[in-house]
C-alpha cells in the first residue's frame, strides 16, 4: 500500500483506526510503510519530485525494474577476496547505520535490520552502485586519517568566521557567485570536492559538472579563494587513489 500511495497518509491512517496498538505493532507499521514507500517512486514525495526533475532518465519503469525482476549480475568480475571484503564492509555499514537510527535493540528490530541491510545490498548490487565509485572503500584510510581531520578543522574555522560576521555588523558580508574549474577528473573526486564546499559554512555548491563549479560564497574573499584552493588540491590528491 505505501508503495502505491504516499507513506505519510498510511502512517496517519493506521493508528487512527487502531489507536490501542502495541509498540511492536507500531514499529511494524513504520518499518513496512517506510520500506514500502521507497520501493516505487510514486510512494514518496521525494521520488515524485526527482522524477519530475530528471525526465526521461529516472522514470517509474526504470525504478520498477530494479525491485520486481530477479537480481541480475550482482557483482562484476572481482577477486574473491576483494568481493568478500567489499560485501562485508557494505553490509556492516548498512547495519551499523540501522542500529544508530533505531536506538532500540529488541530481537525483532535487530532481525529487521539484518533483513533490510540484505535487501538494500541486493538492490544496490543490481543497480551497479557497489563499485569503487559508489562505495569507495579504498579511500577510507586516506580520508579518515588525512582528509577528514583537515576538513573538520576547516569547517570549524569557517563556522567561527561566519558567526563573527553575523554578530559584528562592521564585518563585511558580500554574497558572491563564483565560477571556477576544479582539477578533479572523476565523478567521485568532483562529488567529494562539491560536498566539502557545501559542508564548509559560508559556501554552497550550486552547479557541479566536469571542469566547472558554480559556488555561492558569503564573502568576496571566500569566493576569491576557491580557485586553486587547498581543498581543491587535497581532493585531487585523494582522487588519485581512486
Amino acid at each position: 500500500m505505501p508503495a502505491l500511495v504516499d507513506k505519510i497518509p498510511v502512517i496517519f491512517a493506521v493508528p487512527s483506526r487502531i489507536p490501542d496498538m502495541s509498540q511492536g505493532q507500531w514499529l511494524l507499521v513504520t518499518l513496512t510503510a517506510g520500506v514500502g514507500g521507497g520501493i516505487l517512486s510514486i510512494g514518496f514525495a521525494e521520488g515524485v519530485a526527482f522524477m519530475g526533475q530528471s525526465r526521461g532518465i529516472h522514470t517509474f519503469a526504470s525504478r520498477l525494474k530494479y525491485v520486481t525482476l530477479p537480481p541480475g549480475e550482482i557483482v562484476r568480475r572481482l577477486p574473491i577476496s576483494t568481493l568478500m571484503t567489499r560485501t562485508l564492509s557494505f553490509l556492516s555499514s548498512l547495519y551499523l547505520f540501522w542500529l544508530l537510527l533505531s536506538g532500540m535493540y529488541t530481537p525483532y528490530l535487530l532481525a529487521a535490520g539484518v533483513g533490510c541491510s540484505l535487501f538494500v545490498y541486493l538492490l544496490a548490487s543490481r543497480m551497479g552502485l557497489i563499485d569503487r565509485e559508489g562505495f569507495p572503500l579504498h579511500l577510507l584510510g586516506k580520508a579518515l586519517f588525512s582528509y577528514w581531520p583537515w576538513l573538520i578543522k576547516e569547517i570549524f574555522k569557517s563556522a567561527w568566521d561566519v558567526s563573527r560576521r553575523i554578530v559584528d555588523p562592521r564585518l563585511p558580508i558580500s554574497p558572491t557567485l563564483v565560477e571556477f574549474a576544479p582539477t578533479q577528473k572523476t565523478a567521485l573526486g568532483l562529488v567529494i570536492h562539491a560536498n566539502s564546499i557545501t559542508l564548509t559554512p559560508g559556501t554552497i555548491s550550486v552547479e557541479v559538472e566536469p571542469g566547472r563549479f558554480l559556488v555561492h560564497a558569503l564573502t568576496a574573499e571566500g569566493a576569491a579563494g576557491l580557485a586553486g584552493s587547498e581543498m581543491d588540491r587535497r581532493c585531487t590528491e585523494l582522487e588519485g587513489k581512486a
